[in-house]
């Protein structure tokens, strides 16, 4: 196929795909309603993606430069260790026990919880 065909056909495609994409049809669905050929639809589909998703080195784009800048990490706080005295929670697993302060984090909470599930 010549590069005018294609590109026309790339443009009857676009607005095909466009429509599809926004119904609220199955792509299935829509093809049948709208008799389009379903391998037809998906065969443009891919072709206007990759076309789309073209990799940067085959766009003629001007090459920059990447530029790093390098983090200090935060200083960390020097926390006294939980007893059982201090400790907001006290969880036993088999022979190990783990202790939450009340300043641990909901993030790590749930986190601590979500490992848990894997422990035997």
């Amino acid at each position: 196929m010549d590069k005018i065909t294609h590109e026309m056909r790339v443009e009857h495609w676009k607005p095909i795909i466009k429509a599809c994409n926004s119904s609220e049809l199955s792509k299935k669905q829509w093809c049948i309603q709208n008799d389009v050929p379903e391998k037809a639809f998906y065969y443009w589909q891919r072709r206007i993606r990759q076309k789309v998703l073209k990799p940067t080195s085959e766009l003629n784009l001007p090459q920059t430069t990447t530029n790093f800048v390098q983090l200090q990490p935060a200083p960390l706080m020097k926390q006294q260790p939980i007893s059982e005295n201090n400790a907001a929670a006290t969880i036993h697993i088999n022979n190990c026990v783990i202790k939450l302060s009340e300043t641990a984090s909901e993030s790590f909470i749930k986190r601590l919880f979500g490992a848990l599930t894997y422990v035997q």
